[in-house]
């Protein structure tokens, strides 16, 4: 069921995420660890989604603990745009972005929960 392709979902990504890192631990080209970084963040931004949308679908927060989260992560995306746009590194400015894009799609996710929608599906780009 949807538990058995939750845990499925959960189980790949700590083993991208392992995989990135042992990579990241090896790979001296620079081009390449960008593209390793990119990716580690990705992963970590989708194991952050996975496990925050368990928690949201367990707890079945009141309406008001469900608009401080999605606040709170609202703000936590505005604080990972405007450091990106101090770092000099592209390769960290994107890093950057895909989190507060993380957040922002958590915040959008909440606030579906609390007015009882239909869970949007993360927007890309």
């Amino acid at each position: 069921g949807e538990t058995a392709m939750n845990e499925m979902r959960a189980t790949v990504i700590r083993w991208n995420i392992e995989r990135y890192e042992r990579q990241l631990a090896i790979e001296s080209d620079p081009s390449r660890r960008r593209t390793l970084l990119g990716l580690l963040a990705e992963a970590r931004n989708e194991a952050m989604l996975a496990s925050a949308e368990n928690v949201l679908a367990r707890q079945g927060k009141e309406r008001d603990a469900l608009a401080q989260e999605a606040h709170r992560w609202r703000v936590r995306a505005q604080e990972y745009r405007v450091i990106s746009e101090a770092c000099q590194s592209a390769a960290a400015r994107h890093s950057y972005l895909t989190l507060a894009r993380g957040y922002d799609v958590l915040a959008e996710r909440a606030d579906a929960f609390a007015a009882d929608e239909t869970v949007p599906e993360p927007k890309t780009g």
